[in-house]
């Protein structure tokens, strides 16, 4: 009888060393899977806390990230206190939640930069239009310019040989003029050489008649 209350209390003693054995490593299974959840959400906090670095730098951004930047460090404080009690699920849980609430702040304002980056490449590209216009009438009215100066030049040239030829014709003009003067003068010449021989022939014939 002995040996079997012996017997049976091994038993019991065995199968309740199984049965604790059993919960540690339930209890050791829940803690991995508490500190791979915790790892996780550090990672995604790291990832916000980068998104939210690179919203900062966002034009116009920066006051309304204050209260993104408030959820982001109360999660940070969740994460650290869930660090510091491994297998706390609620920890964990209200870490989560906190998570998504600062990711869902962060692809708000995420959306409101992409909004904004989209009107300035909007106006940016309008911009670059309206210069190309403006470049392309500064080119045309440049090449009209061209144009002008080219047919000034002609035209001064032309200028310079009509006035060439102008003077030209005012020296033949005067020479021609000479020429005419002394015409004049060898006329009278020879009407006054005229006038004397008519003279010396009368006074000859008179001379013959006596």
């Amino acid at each position: 009888a002995k040996a079997r209350r012996a017997r049976l209390a091994k038993e019991e003693a065995e199968a309740e060393a199984r049965r604790s054995l059993q919960a540690l490593e339930e209890a050791r299974a829940e803690v991995d899977t508490s500190s791979l959840a915790l790892l996780r959400l550090e990672g995604e906090l790291r990832t916000v806390r980068s998104q939210l670095e690179t919203l900062e730098g966002q034009a116009g951004l920066g006051e309304e990230n204050v209260g993104l930047k408030r959820a982001l460090s109360e999660a940070e404080t969740e994460a650290r206190r869930a660090k510091a009690v491994p297998g706390c699920q609620t920890a964990i849980t209200h870490l989560g939640l906190s998570l998504s609430l600062v990711q869902e702040a962060a692809e708000s304002r995420a959306e409101e930069a992409r909004g904004v980056e989209t009107e300035l490449r909007r106006r940016l590209e309008a911009e670059e239009a309206r210069g190309q216009e403006l470049r392309a009438q500064l080119e045309r009215q440049a090449q009209e310019l061209r144009e002008v100066g080219q047919r000034a030049d002609v035209d001064a040239e032309r200028a310079r040989s009509l006035e060439g030829e102008r003077s030209l014709v005012q020296e033949r003009l005067r020479n021609l003029q000479r020429a005419v003067a002394q015409c004049e003068t060898e006329k009278a010449e020879s009407e006054r050489a005229a006038l004397r021989l008519e003279r010396d022939r009368m006074a000859t014939r008179r001379s013959l008649e006596k």
